[in-house]
């Protein structure tokens, strides 16, 4: 578990360089983080970014592992849901479409 934390640590601190490299403008991060310029300055300076925003900074500079993340976190409540019985057969869902659409 350290090792992990150590390497987040590592990551936040370095998120300036990722930015650098990134073919995203400062305005981008800024409006996807939805804060002001300043902040966003004053936060990349002194490593202040909080857990969340790191998290929306990373979907944006890596985001085919955003993706398949994502897709691995929908299989996952997928397969819960089939465990739990919450399924519901292919004619009962064609039905409810076609009532609500046709």
């Amino acid at each position: 578990m350290i090792q992990v934390v150590k390497e987040f640590q590592n990551y936040a601190l370095n998120i300036g360089k990722y930015l650098d490299k990134s073919n995203y403008k400062t305005k981008y991060f800024v409006e996807i983080l939805g804060l002001s310029k300043p902040t966003f300055y004053r936060k990349l300076r002194e490593h202040t970014f909080t857990i969340d925003e790191i998290a929306k900074i990373s979907e944006v500079l890596f985001p085919k592992e955003a993706y398949l993340f994502q897709i691995q976190e929908d299989l996952k409540l997928a397969k819960s849901d089939i465990e739990k019985g919450r399924v519901v057969d292919h004619e009962t869902v064609m039905a409810d479409i076609k009532k609500r659409y046709l």
